[in-house]
């Protein structure tokens, strides 16, 4: 009988000591979930979860020449912006390359939504580097 006690003790002691050693179901779901962001020193989000964070909502002011918009990144010209015009571009996704995909262009200049066109393959690109976030 006290062989039988010593092996029931035993595998209690065991099951509480894998119980500390193991994280329960709902700790893993929230680490799945846990979202870490940093900031910049101005206080914008620099980050999220270790991948750059890019707005969808750009502007371009006070341009002294066109800006061409493109079919691919660094691929051929499609469109051109006049100058001197402000624009609100919307993007779509993450940058590539420094290029962004755009999804709408609203001249402010004028008051009017532009018509995207003439791209052989459907997608609008631009530089990052002549755009600020809105």
């Amino acid at each position: 009988m006290k062989k039988g006690l010593f092996f029931v003790v035993l595998a209690a002691m065991a099951l509480v000591l894998t119980s500390f050693t193991t994280k329960s179901k709902v700790e893993t779901k929230a680490e799945m979930s846990k979202m870490v962001i940093t900031t910049n020193a101005k206080g914008e989000i620099a980050t999220i979860n270790g991948e750059v964070a890019a707005p969808t909502v750009w502007q371009i002011r006070n341009l002294s020449g066109c800006t061409n918009i493109r079919n691919n990144p660094n691929g051929k010209v499609c469109m051109r912006l006049k100058a001197w015009t402000e624009y609100t571009i919307y993007t779509a996704g993450r940058p590539v390359r420094g290029w962004l995909r755009i999804t709408e262009i609203y001249n402010d200049t004028e008051e009017y939504w532009i018509r995207l066109h003439s791209s052989s393959t459907g997608k609008y690109w631009i530089a990052q580097s002549i755009l600020y976030p809105y």
